[in-house]
């Protein structure tokens, strides 16, 4: 990764950040209600945007886990992941289109600063 492209990849960095916070919350730390509710309003708040009907389990879970970290927000699911504060990510459906390299040190990050360690491979489908 370029010097440039760290240099202005914070808010990149920031947005991949919700999709690992989602997805290591949602597998370690709901429940099978609090799951069908996240996935229940995540559908939803995606339809409403962009105007149809939605199913996330069709789409990459970078995606995916952006979408339900932002439902778990709106439900004021609490994350427990110290220091860490929730960010609101505009165009959740550009998640999978970013730089991979930048993906890989945002997982760097995870894991070294929040103790978070999951994966969240490109293309990812359920």
């Amino acid at each position: 990764m370029g010097f440039f492209d760290l240099l202005f990849g914070g808010k990149r960095i920031e947005e991949m950040k919700m999709a690992f916070v989602g997805k290591y919350v949602f597998l370690y730390q709901c429940d099978d209600r609090m799951r069908a509710d996240i996935i229940d309003l995540a559908n939803m708040r995606l339809s409403e945007s962009i105007g149809r009907e939605i199913d996330l389990e069709a789409y990459p879970e970078r995606v995916r886990y952006t979408c339900y970290a932002h439902a778990m927000a709106e439900l004021g699911i609490e994350h427990g992941v110290k220091g860490y504060r929730w960010y609101y990510v505009s165009h959740p459906l550009m998640a999978d289109i970013r730089d991979e390299r930048l993906w890989q040190t945002t997982k760097r990050i995870m894991k070294q600063k929040y103790d978070v360690d999951v994966d969240l491979p490109r293309d990812n489908k359920a």
